[in-house]
């Protein structure tokens, strides 16, 4: 399995909070003033908030800065990718 798109916890954190307020992505851009690009990488596991985003959006959201990071394990162990 390919690591690199997995999502962090916060991903989903942040799409259900999306949900639970009925706020959508574009309004949450607004508000922060992070671009809606960005934002989708986040959400889809692409890429990570840098600390400033991050804590951004605890702010706003209360995820914390450190569940956007990626398991030391699975960083520093990924799984080769599946023969067959």
């Amino acid at each position: 399995m390919d690591t690199s798109f997995v999502r962090p916890p916060a991903a989903a954190s942040l799409g259900d909070w999306l949900t639970v307020h009925d706020m959508s992505r574009f309004r949450f851009c607004a508000t922060t003033g992070i671009n809606p690009g960005m934002l989708w990488s986040w959400l889809t596991g692409r890429s990570t908030p840098s600390l400033g985003h991050a804590a951004r959006i605890e702010e706003i959201t209360g995820i914390p800065p450190r569940a956007w990071v990626r398991s030391t394990h699975e960083t520093l162990n990924p799984q080769p990718p599946a023969i067959g």
